[in-house]
């Protein structure tokens, strides 16, 4: 029956509940506005609020999508492919990927949203169609989803658009064989033909196997589908060609995800939570050592009593109606939440539904008559999500699994409050006709200030924020967690999970998480490890928690999530603990370095008899230009009573420095009283470059200094502590205010080479050493090597010191440069034991060494005498 269409009827042609003409256009269309910029604004807040990636099932979904654009997988087995594969062209392992899917998200429930009323006005009419929409828009499960990573309102969209068209070949398919059993707003399209009622029960099962490709729970549209037609139409329904249809199109549409179900797990149906999840007692016990022990239908049914399938459904009934009060509630109403729950409020509810029953049974009864497809295909849907959750309630009682149902229920109970509007516009009528109107009006006005009361949610700290940065800038402590753990190791198998708080999506293509199983022994732990290669162990307050037993007299599961360790179990090294104990997140290793850790150059150097470099590993390959990253492997000597430094120089072959880096052995990131005597310490380092190093071959030279002694540990003797050679490529010359330089000058020499500037270290005294750094700009190509030279000389012009050569020590000739490239150039001028105190200066400049010519030097427009730059005056002191 198209309630919308009698409604419409009934305010028309008697004027009762609703006002006629422009307003029957304009308040609709408003109401609608407010109901989809009241979710926008609400789902644009809360958007910014969801930043942790792997919260429910986000995760397993970002994954997913990245499988589908790598083209490695199709499903994983329990989640469907439709909702990843429009996450997959814009799937990468950054934090812009999360972000983006979650506008994604937001944007299918928005277009849900506008669909679902699109497909309900068509059906039922504007009013019936608004408050659906509303009802759903503000529905809580519906509305945390709407920002999520997940599939929810897509299957919810794709459901509706399912049991609409369906609905509507019912319909046709009454119609044409008996056009008296509709209505009289549907008997002029009575005479049908058969390819009508076939269009729409093709779409319907185009859209009920897109549901099937979105979540599993999209095949019980097909088998609710079939149910009914048996019930409504007999076994001769079989003859009827738009039954096969729909049956042909959902096969169709499902085949690709059959097929690949049947490739890969040797079913073609196959999915989790239908194969395993649904036949668990809990849901701790998906976590197993080996596939084969998880139950199945047949086991279930081995080790399980009628009486235990009975109690279990009937336990799950108490579940069953909190989840659907919770999935169709709307948001923060707690006190509804609780009142249905309650005794007293099922009580009231049911006595009410009985009332209204019984006061309008006769049109009930007529609207039997009109509806009865309707009411049958949604009822066996009802029932086989009813037993389905019921079953389900022990293993995990969400009530997202009901949210399909949300848009289906919200339009019956949105044509029973039309219908009681229908009701009450006559007796309105009949004291004054202007009340139909204001009520009409003020109905509305009233659901409108309603929905915007709701928008007071979206209220936020940073408004402006962007989404990108927070999230980024929110999960930059767990990203770095993984982002630590993959520079200890470039893949391998960690032991990590049940819980889901690191997001393991952007390392999975590095590494493989297995969660820590079920009601295991240590014993068994141990071959399961084993058996997988598990290299290392990543743990937190929640694992420990749900693993208490396995891990007592271990470790300690404390409040904020935090682990405390007690002893260390046989062969774990504690690598990382965030700098103190108990700590957020523990990463052992296990079975101490493996073969892919093993250093490439050994060293065997001690210092002292604290610690042992055992060798090195330069990281070629995961640093950013301008750095050099190493890997140094320490062993312990013995128990360390204090936290040693650890200096690196990056030094050239004539012992200048250009970058050095000092950190605590044994890292920041592990207690010193947890590195065990003989346990080898993996401590990489990056070692910033100075601004502006030329390319070429340089060393790393390792000092370790003692603190609490102030002094500096010596190495054995005859041990090399130079690292290397490094190659040190040439890269994109950095801005000038970034060169860290002093004294700018700005001359240019021949016109060749601008000098940029200079620093200089003051404070002298005859016999020691000025250092000079020049930096020089190549303007352009130059085919002959030109010398640089810096003379000290007093105010007279005498000279009391110079170095001449080559830039950097004749290591990078001016042949070499490049045009643009900045050059930085250090030289040690010794000052001569006879220079007398007072005021000096440094001149600087270029020439040909073959004919001692000098480079024009010009500042401005104007020549520099002899060619030479004076740099400033200082003082040498006695």
């Amino acid at each position: 029956m198209s309630s919308g269409g009698f409604q419409s009827k009934v305010s028309m042609e008697e004027g009762t509940h609703c006002s006629p003409g422009i307003m029957r256009k304009v308040i609709p269309a408003l109401m609608l506005v407010v109901i989809l910029g009241s979710f926008t604004t609400v789902g644009w807040a809360k958007l910014k609020d969801n930043w942790r990636s792997t919260k429910s099932d986000q995760g397993q979904y970002l994954s997913l999508g990245l499988a589908i654009r790598a083209g490695t997988a199709l499903t994983d087995g329990n989640r469907h492919p439709l909702y990843p594969a429009l996450l997959a062209p814009f799937a990468a392992r950054e934090w812009a990927y999360f972000t983006k899917a979650k506008i994604l998200t937001l944007t299918i429930a928005l277009i849900g949203l506008g669909a679902i009323y699109w497909m309900s006005h068509k059906m039922f009419g504007p009013d019936v169609a608004l408050l659906t929409t509303l009802l759903l828009s503000v529905g809580n499960e519906f509305r945390r989803h709407s920002w999520m990573v997940m599939c929810e309102v897509l299957l919810v969209t794709l459901f509706f658009a399912a049991w609409y068209f369906t609905i509507k070949g019912f319909s046709k398919e009454r119609g044409s064989a008996d056009p008296r059993s509709l209505p009289p707003d549907l008997q002029s399209g009575s005479q049908v033909a058969g390819n009508v009622i076939c269009r729409y029960w093709i779409l319907g099962g185009i859209f009920a196997g897109l549901a099937q490709l979105t979540k599993g729970s999209g095949q019980l549209l097909a088998i609710a589908f079939l149910i009914s037609s048996l019930l409504l139409r007999g076994p001769r329904v079989l003859t009827r060609k738009g039954l096969w249809a729909f049956v042909a199109c959902y096969l169709a549409v499902t085949s690709v995800l059959m097929v690949y179900n049947y490739r890969v797990y040797g079913n073609p149906l196959y999915n989790f939570n239908t194969t395993h999840a649904m036949w668990l007692d809990d849901w701790e016990d998906s976590y197993v050592t080996s596939p084969q022990e998880l139950p199945t239908l047949t086991s279930y049914w081995q080790n399980h009593s009628p009486r235990d399938i009975v109690a279990r459904e009937w336990e799950g009934l108490r579940e069953a109606w909190l989840a659907l009060i919770l999935a169709l509630i709307p948001a923060h109403s707690w006190y509804m939440r609780d009142f249905l729950y309650s005794g007293t409020g099922l009580v009231t509810l049911l006595a009410g539904a009985i009332g209204l029953g019984c006061l309008f049974r006769e049109r009930l009864s007529l609207y039997w008559r009109g509806n009865q497809e309707r009411i049958v295909f949604s009822l066996v849907l009802f029932i086989l999500f009813g037993v389905l959750i019921t079953w389900y309630a022990r293993v995990t009682p969400e009530p997202r699994l009901l949210l399909p149902l949300g848009p289906i229920l919200y339009v019956f109970l949105a044509e029973g409050l039309c219908g009681l509007g229908r009701w009450a516009g006559p007796r309105l009528a009949e004291v004054d006709g202007r009340l139909v109107t204001v009520a009409y009006i003020a109905f509305y006005v009233g659901l409108a200030l309603w929905v915007l009361s709701l928008s007071g949610e979206a209220t936020e700290e940073h408004p402006s924020a962007d989404p990108f940065e927070l999230d980024r800038l929110r999960n930059a402590y767990r990203d770095g967690i993984l982002a630590w753990l993959s520079g200890e190791a470039s893949e391998g198998t960690v032991l990590y999970g049940p819980s889901h708080s690191l997001p393991t999506w952007k390392y999975d293509d590095r590494f493989t998480f297995l969660p820590i199983p079920n009601r295991v022994t240590w014993k068994e732990l141990s071959a399961y490890m084993e058996s997988h290669a598990v290299k290392y162990v990543l743990l937190d307050g929640e694992t420990v928690s749900r693993r208490q037993s396995l891990f007592q007299g271990y470790f300690q599961a404390l409040e904020e999530e935090r682990v405390d360790i007690q002893a260390l179990p046989n062969q774990w090294d504690l690598i990382f603990a965030g700098e103190e104990i108990p700590c957020q997140y523990c990463i052992f290793r296990v079975n101490g370095l493996g073969a892919d850790d093993k250093w490439r150059v050994d060293v065997g150097c001690p210092f002292g008899q604290a610690v042992r470099l055992m060798g090195y590993t330069l990281r070629t390959n995961q640093v950013e230009p301008g750095q050099v990253g190493l890997t140094l492997y320490w062993q312990a000597l013995g128990p360390l009573v204090t936290r040693y430094d650890v200096l690196l120089k990056i030094i050239s072959a004539s012992y200048k420095v250009w970058g050095q880096q000092s950190e605590p052995l044994p890292g920041p990131f592990l207690p010193l009283e947890w590195l065990k005597p003989g346990q080898v310490v993996k401590d990489r380092r990056t070692v910033e470059l100075l601004p502006a190093t030329p390319p070429g071959s340089y060393f790393i030279e390792v000092h370790v200094y003692n603190p609490s002694a102030e002094k500096w540990l010596k190495p054995e003797e005859g041990c090399d502590i130079l690292l290397g050679p490094v190659q040190i490529s040439r890269h994109a010359p950095p801005a000038v205010e970034d060169l860290d330089m002093e004294h700018p000058i700005g001359v240019v020499l021949g016109e060749r080479v601008r000098f940029l500037g200079y620093n200089i270290e003051r404070g002298f005294r005859p016999g020691d050493n000025i250092h000079l750094t020049l930096f020089w700009q190549c303007l352009k190509e130059m085919k002959q090597d030109y010398t640089v030279f810096t003379h000290l000389v007093d105010d007279e012009g005498r000279i009391w010191g110079q170095k001449d050569n080559p830039p950097v020590d004749g290591f990078y000739p001016t042949t070499k440069w490049e045009v643009g490239e900045i050059v930085r150039d250090q030289y040690d001028i010794s000052i001569s034991p006879e220079a007398p105190p007072g005021e000096y200066q440094i001149e600087v400049g270029m020439y040909l060494a073959e004919t001692g010519e000098r480079l024009r030097a010009v500042r401005g427009d104007e020549p520099l005498p002899e060619n030479v730059v004076t740099l400033s005056s200082f003082q040498v002191h006695r």
